[in-house]
Protein backbone atom coordinates (compact mmCIF):
# COMPACT_ATOMS: atom_id res chain seq x y z
CA UNK A 1 0.00 0.00 0.00
CA UNK A 2 3.02 2.39 0.81
CA UNK A 3 4.26 1.98 -3.03
CA UNK A 4 1.09 2.62 -3.97
CA UNK A 5 0.29 5.69 -2.13
CA UNK A 6 3.39 7.16 -4.19
CA UNK A 7 1.71 6.52 -7.28
CA UNK A 8 -1.60 7.90 -6.47
CA UNK A 9 0.23 11.04 -5.40
CA UNK A 10 2.31 11.34 -8.32
CA UNK A 11 1.81 9.12 -10.97
CA UNK A 12 -1.42 9.74 -13.94
CA UNK A 13 -4.55 7.33 -14.21
CA UNK A 14 -6.80 6.16 -16.88
CA UNK A 15 -10.52 7.07 -16.19
CA UNK A 16 -12.52 4.55 -18.38
CA UNK A 17 -16.27 5.69 -18.84
CA UNK A 18 -19.18 4.30 -20.69
CA UNK A 19 -20.78 6.34 -23.55
CA UNK A 20 -24.07 7.69 -21.06
CA UNK A 21 -24.19 10.90 -19.93
CA UNK A 22 -26.27 9.60 -16.30
CA UNK A 23 -23.12 7.06 -15.90
CA UNK A 24 -20.62 10.62 -16.70
CA UNK A 25 -22.66 13.06 -14.38
CA UNK A 26 -22.62 10.08 -11.62
CA UNK A 27 -18.83 9.77 -11.42
CA UNK A 28 -18.17 13.94 -11.32
CA UNK A 29 -17.19 13.42 -7.47
CA UNK A 30 -14.96 10.62 -8.50
CA UNK A 31 -13.21 12.41 -10.99
CA UNK A 32 -12.40 15.41 -8.76
CA UNK A 33 -10.75 12.87 -5.94
CA UNK A 34 -8.76 11.09 -8.29
CA UNK A 35 -7.27 14.97 -10.05
CA UNK A 36 -7.12 15.80 -5.75
CA UNK A 37 -4.58 12.83 -5.73
CA UNK A 38 -3.03 11.62 -9.06
CA UNK A 39 -0.40 14.58 -10.82
CA UNK A 40 -2.57 13.55 -14.48
CA UNK A 41 -5.67 12.21 -15.48
CA UNK A 42 -7.01 11.15 -18.88
CA UNK A 43 -10.23 10.48 -19.69
CA UNK A 44 -11.13 7.68 -22.24
CA UNK A 45 -15.24 8.12 -23.23
CA UNK A 46 -17.29 7.60 -26.00
CA UNK A 47 -19.73 10.07 -27.64
CA UNK A 48 -21.05 12.77 -26.43
CA UNK A 49 -19.33 12.99 -22.94
CA UNK A 50 -16.78 14.95 -23.42
CA UNK A 51 -19.12 18.35 -23.26
CA UNK A 52 -20.28 17.06 -19.25
CA UNK A 53 -16.38 15.99 -18.52
CA UNK A 54 -14.98 19.36 -19.46
CA UNK A 55 -18.11 21.43 -18.55
CA UNK A 56 -16.59 22.63 -14.96
CA UNK A 57 -12.87 21.85 -16.22
CA UNK A 58 -12.42 22.69 -19.47
CA UNK A 59 -8.52 21.98 -19.17
CA UNK A 60 -9.11 17.81 -19.03
CA UNK A 61 -7.80 15.40 -21.59
CA UNK A 62 -10.75 13.27 -22.59
CA UNK A 63 -9.58 10.62 -25.56
CA UNK A 64 -12.34 9.13 -27.82
CA UNK A 65 -12.99 5.70 -26.47
CA UNK A 66 -13.00 3.08 -29.44
CA UNK A 67 -16.51 2.41 -31.15
CA UNK A 68 -15.95 -0.68 -32.60
CA UNK A 69 -16.05 -4.07 -30.45
CA UNK A 70 -13.88 -6.05 -32.75
CA UNK A 71 -10.65 -7.66 -31.61
CA UNK A 72 -7.97 -5.72 -33.35
CA UNK A 73 -9.86 -2.50 -31.95
CA UNK A 74 -9.75 -3.93 -28.42
CA UNK A 75 -5.52 -4.77 -28.70
CA UNK A 76 -5.12 -1.25 -30.53
CA UNK A 77 -7.08 0.51 -27.80
CA UNK A 78 -4.51 -1.75 -25.01
CA UNK A 79 -1.67 -0.45 -27.10
CA UNK A 80 -2.32 2.92 -26.54
CA UNK A 81 -3.08 2.47 -23.19
CA UNK A 82 0.61 0.90 -22.17
CA UNK A 83 2.18 3.42 -24.71
CA UNK A 84 0.68 6.27 -21.96
CA UNK A 85 2.46 4.63 -18.82
CA UNK A 86 -0.45 5.15 -17.23
CA UNK A 87 0.32 4.03 -13.28
CA UNK A 88 -3.59 3.15 -12.61
CA UNK A 89 -6.59 2.64 -14.09
CA UNK A 90 -10.26 3.34 -12.86
CA UNK A 91 -12.58 1.46 -15.11
CA UNK A 92 -16.00 3.13 -13.99
CA UNK A 93 -17.45 1.39 -17.33
CA UNK A 94 -19.08 -1.84 -16.34
CA UNK A 95 -18.26 -4.69 -19.54
CA UNK A 96 -16.31 -6.95 -19.38
CA UNK A 97 -14.49 -5.38 -22.29
CA UNK A 98 -13.04 -2.43 -20.53
CA UNK A 99 -11.48 -4.60 -17.80
CA UNK A 100 -9.59 -6.82 -20.32
CA UNK A 101 -8.35 -3.73 -22.45
CA UNK A 102 -6.68 -2.51 -19.20
CA UNK A 103 -5.31 -6.20 -18.61
CA UNK A 104 -3.60 -5.94 -21.71
CA UNK A 105 -2.10 -3.21 -21.40
CA UNK A 106 -0.79 -4.50 -18.82
CA UNK A 107 -1.67 -1.27 -16.16
CA UNK A 108 -0.20 -2.07 -13.17
CA UNK A 109 -3.36 -1.08 -10.81
CA UNK A 110 -6.33 -1.81 -12.30
CA UNK A 111 -9.56 -0.71 -9.99
CA UNK A 112 -13.30 -1.50 -11.19
CA UNK A 113 -16.42 -3.33 -9.92
CA UNK A 114 -16.53 -6.61 -9.83
CA UNK A 115 -19.28 -7.09 -12.51
CA UNK A 116 -19.32 -9.09 -15.51
CA UNK A 117 -17.35 -11.78 -14.45
CA UNK A 118 -14.04 -9.75 -14.72
CA UNK A 119 -12.63 -9.74 -11.45
CA UNK A 120 -9.65 -11.84 -12.82
CA UNK A 121 -8.67 -8.63 -15.21
CA UNK A 122 -8.33 -5.99 -11.87
CA UNK A 123 -5.94 -5.93 -9.66
CA UNK A 124 -8.62 -4.34 -7.33
CA UNK A 125 -12.06 -5.66 -7.99
CA UNK A 126 -14.79 -3.78 -5.97
CA UNK A 127 -18.16 -5.06 -4.87
CA UNK A 128 -20.99 -3.42 -6.82
CA UNK A 129 -24.06 -2.63 -4.24
CA UNK A 130 -26.83 -2.47 -5.88
CA UNK A 131 -28.27 -0.62 -3.65
CA UNK A 132 -26.22 2.20 -2.77
CA UNK A 133 -26.60 5.86 -4.28
CA UNK A 134 -24.04 5.65 -8.17
CA UNK A 135 -21.82 8.44 -7.05
CA UNK A 136 -21.08 6.65 -3.72
CA UNK A 137 -20.19 3.46 -5.61
CA UNK A 138 -17.91 5.40 -7.88
CA UNK A 139 -16.36 6.92 -5.11
CA UNK A 140 -15.75 3.12 -3.57
CA UNK A 141 -13.42 2.83 -6.64
CA UNK A 142 -10.71 5.55 -4.72
CA UNK A 143 -11.69 4.25 -1.64
CA UNK A 144 -10.61 0.87 -2.11
CA UNK A 145 -7.20 1.70 -2.83
CA UNK A 146 -7.12 3.98 0.61
CA UNK A 147 -8.44 7.72 -0.40
CA UNK A 148 -11.07 8.93 2.14
CA UNK A 149 -13.31 10.33 -0.36
CA UNK A 150 -16.09 12.75 0.89
CA UNK A 151 -19.50 11.84 -0.62
CA UNK A 152 -20.53 14.27 -2.29
CA UNK A 153 -23.11 14.92 -4.67
CA UNK A 154 -22.23 15.34 -8.56
CA UNK A 155 -21.97 19.13 -9.58
CA UNK A 156 -21.88 20.53 -12.81
CA UNK A 157 -20.86 24.51 -13.29
CA UNK A 158 -22.90 26.63 -15.55
CA UNK A 159 -21.16 29.57 -17.45
CA UNK A 160 -22.76 33.10 -17.43
CA UNK A 161 -22.56 32.57 -21.09
CA UNK A 162 -24.60 29.32 -20.98
CA UNK A 163 -27.22 30.72 -18.70
CA UNK A 164 -28.16 33.76 -20.98
CA UNK A 165 -27.97 31.23 -24.37
CA UNK A 166 -30.14 29.11 -21.99
CA UNK A 167 -32.68 32.13 -21.34
CA UNK A 168 -32.77 32.95 -24.76
CA UNK A 169 -33.69 29.66 -26.02
CA UNK A 170 -36.59 28.78 -23.60
CA UNK A 171 -38.00 32.17 -24.65
CA UNK A 172 -38.69 32.99 -20.20
CA UNK A 173 -40.09 28.99 -19.93
CA UNK A 174 -39.51 28.09 -16.24
CA UNK A 175 -40.71 24.30 -16.23
CA UNK A 176 -38.85 22.18 -18.35
CA UNK A 177 -40.26 18.83 -19.22
CA UNK A 178 -38.87 15.36 -21.49
CA UNK A 179 -41.06 13.25 -22.38
CA UNK A 180 -39.15 11.19 -24.21
CA UNK A 181 -36.00 8.88 -23.25
CA UNK A 182 -33.72 6.10 -24.84
CA UNK A 183 -35.49 3.29 -23.55
CA UNK A 184 -39.52 2.78 -23.63
CA UNK A 185 -39.45 1.61 -20.40
CA UNK A 186 -38.20 4.30 -18.59
CA UNK A 187 -40.30 7.30 -20.68
CA UNK A 188 -43.71 8.85 -18.95
CA UNK A 189 -46.29 8.25 -21.01
CA UNK A 190 -47.23 10.93 -23.50
CA UNK A 191 -50.81 11.09 -22.36
CA UNK A 192 -49.53 12.00 -18.75
CA UNK A 193 -46.79 14.59 -20.28
CA UNK A 194 -49.81 16.37 -21.84
CA UNK A 195 -51.82 16.58 -18.64
CA UNK A 196 -49.48 17.68 -17.26
CA UNK A 197 -48.02 20.44 -19.53
CA UNK A 198 -51.75 21.68 -19.60
CA UNK A 199 -53.02 22.30 -16.25
CA UNK A 200 -49.18 23.72 -15.15
CA UNK A 201 -49.31 26.18 -18.78
CA UNK A 202 -53.59 26.85 -17.30
CA UNK A 203 -52.05 28.32 -14.30
CA UNK A 204 -49.75 30.78 -16.16
CA UNK A 205 -46.52 28.74 -16.11
CA UNK A 206 -44.65 28.67 -19.55
CA UNK A 207 -43.29 25.33 -20.42
CA UNK A 208 -40.11 24.50 -22.82
CA UNK A 209 -39.47 20.83 -23.54
CA UNK A 210 -36.27 18.94 -23.74
CA UNK A 211 -34.49 16.03 -24.92
CA UNK A 212 -32.61 14.47 -27.72
CA UNK A 213 -32.75 14.35 -31.43
CA UNK A 214 -34.14 11.11 -31.36
CA UNK A 215 -37.16 12.07 -29.13
CA UNK A 216 -38.48 14.94 -30.99
CA UNK A 217 -41.65 12.92 -31.86
CA UNK A 218 -42.63 12.61 -28.28
CA UNK A 219 -42.72 16.15 -28.14
CA UNK A 220 -45.01 16.75 -30.83
CA UNK A 221 -48.47 16.16 -29.32
CA UNK A 222 -47.38 18.12 -26.41
CA UNK A 223 -46.43 21.57 -28.59
CA UNK A 224 -50.10 20.41 -29.55
CA UNK A 225 -51.88 20.62 -27.06
CA UNK A 226 -50.59 23.26 -25.44
CA UNK A 227 -49.73 25.51 -28.51
CA UNK A 228 -48.63 29.09 -27.34
CA UNK A 229 -47.21 28.21 -23.44
CA UNK A 230 -44.64 26.25 -24.69
CA UNK A 231 -40.96 26.28 -26.39
CA UNK A 232 -39.97 23.03 -27.85
CA UNK A 233 -36.30 22.15 -27.76
CA UNK A 234 -36.17 18.67 -28.46
CA UNK A 235 -33.52 17.78 -30.42
CA UNK A 236 -32.51 21.67 -30.97
CA UNK A 237 -30.17 22.26 -28.18
CA UNK A 238 -26.43 20.87 -27.37
CA UNK A 239 -25.72 19.30 -24.20
CA UNK A 240 -23.95 22.64 -23.15
CA UNK A 241 -27.02 24.67 -24.73
CA UNK A 242 -29.29 22.54 -22.61
CA UNK A 243 -27.22 22.90 -18.92
CA UNK A 244 -27.57 26.35 -19.84
CA UNK A 245 -31.33 26.23 -20.38
CA UNK A 246 -31.94 23.62 -16.89
CA UNK A 247 -29.77 26.47 -15.01
CA UNK A 248 -32.65 29.10 -15.12
CA UNK A 249 -35.29 26.69 -14.77
CA UNK A 250 -37.89 26.75 -11.64
CA UNK A 251 -38.34 23.11 -12.17
CA UNK A 252 -37.67 20.54 -14.39
CA UNK A 253 -39.96 16.91 -14.97
CA UNK A 254 -38.64 13.80 -16.62
CA UNK A 255 -37.84 10.29 -16.08
CA UNK A 256 -34.94 8.56 -15.05
CA UNK A 257 -32.35 10.14 -18.09
CA UNK A 258 -28.94 11.62 -18.68
CA UNK A 259 -31.23 15.04 -18.80
CA UNK A 260 -32.40 14.66 -15.48
CA UNK A 261 -28.99 13.99 -13.71
CA UNK A 262 -27.66 16.83 -15.58
CA UNK A 263 -30.89 19.17 -14.19
CA UNK A 264 -29.60 18.02 -10.89
CA UNK A 265 -25.98 18.44 -11.02
CA UNK A 266 -26.21 22.37 -11.67
CA UNK A 267 -28.75 21.99 -8.93
CA UNK A 268 -32.08 22.57 -11.44
CA UNK A 269 -35.23 21.67 -8.75
CA UNK A 270 -36.51 18.28 -10.48
CA UNK A 271 -38.91 16.04 -10.20
CA UNK A 272 -37.64 12.64 -11.86
CA UNK A 273 -40.07 9.91 -12.42
CA UNK A 274 -38.69 6.05 -12.01
CA UNK A 275 -39.95 2.74 -13.65
CA UNK A 276 -38.24 -0.60 -13.49
CA UNK A 277 -34.70 0.98 -12.49
CA UNK A 278 -34.05 1.11 -8.90
CA UNK A 279 -34.91 4.45 -7.12
CA UNK A 280 -32.35 4.40 -4.37
CA UNK A 281 -29.59 3.43 -6.83
CA UNK A 282 -29.72 6.18 -9.46
CA UNK A 283 -32.57 8.71 -7.88
CA UNK A 284 -31.58 12.32 -6.93
CA UNK A 285 -34.01 13.06 -3.79
CA UNK A 286 -32.48 15.85 -1.87
CA UNK A 287 -32.22 19.03 -1.47
CA UNK A 288 -34.11 20.66 -4.82
CA UNK A 289 -34.86 17.00 -5.87
CA UNK A 290 -37.70 14.47 -5.63
CA UNK A 291 -37.74 11.07 -7.31
CA UNK A 292 -40.79 8.80 -7.42
CA UNK A 293 -41.24 5.40 -8.28
CA UNK A 294 -43.60 4.31 -10.38
CA UNK A 295 -46.30 1.77 -8.50
CA UNK A 296 -45.36 -1.99 -9.26
CA UNK A 297 -41.84 -0.37 -11.36
CA UNK A 298 -43.68 0.54 -14.40
CA UNK A 299 -44.25 3.60 -16.26
CA UNK A 300 -48.17 2.57 -17.34
CA UNK A 301 -49.24 3.40 -13.83
CA UNK A 302 -47.41 6.85 -13.49
CA UNK A 303 -50.84 9.45 -12.68
CA UNK A 304 -50.61 12.92 -13.91
CA UNK A 305 -51.90 14.22 -9.85
CA UNK A 306 -49.10 12.78 -8.25
CA UNK A 307 -46.53 15.06 -10.82
CA UNK A 308 -48.61 18.23 -10.50
CA UNK A 309 -49.57 17.65 -6.64
CA UNK A 310 -45.50 17.73 -6.13
CA UNK A 311 -44.37 20.29 -8.66
CA UNK A 312 -47.29 22.77 -7.41
CA UNK A 313 -45.74 22.52 -3.51
CA UNK A 314 -42.20 23.26 -5.15
CA UNK A 315 -43.33 25.81 -7.36
CA UNK A 316 -44.68 27.40 -4.90
CA UNK A 317 -41.73 27.20 -2.45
Amino acid sequence: MRDFQRTVQFGHCLVSLKSYIGDCVMALPLFEELEAHFAQVTFLAGGALQQVICQSNPNRRVVPAAKSKHPSAVWKEAQWMRSERFDAAFIVNHSFRSALTANLARIPVRVGHATELRSWALTHPVPYDQGEFESQSSLDLVRTIGVEAIGRMPELVVTATQRRRGQELANGAKIGIQPGARFGAKQIPIPVCIEVAQQLAAEGYSICLLGGNDEAQFAEPIEAAIKGSVENLVGKSSISETLGVLANLDLMIGSDTGLMHMAAAVDCPSITLFGPTPIEKWGHNYGNHVAIQAPGGSMDNIDASAILEIARRRLRG
